[in-house]
């Protein structure tokens, strides 16, 4: 599960993952068009809620697949 690093008060939130023995994924990793806050909110210092939608996410294919 990634873990959250940091970005409060900025515009960008930094969140790592560490890639262990058994992490394994054969067809590639599959992003969707949003992120799911599991019925959390992100908002700004003064409420406003954070949009949700990933933009310009590069290609996660491997190797050119």
């Amino acid at each position: 599960m990634p873990i959250y690093q940091g970005g409060s008060g900025s515009n960008a939130l930094l969140f790592r993952y560490t890639i262990e023995a058994g992490d394994w994924d054969g067809d590639g990793i599959k992003i969707s068009s949003g992120i799911n806050t599991s019925n959390s909110t992100i908002k700004d210092e003064v409420g406003n809620h954070a949009s949700l939608t990933l933009n310009n996410v590069g290609s996660m294919s491997r190797n050119g697949d």
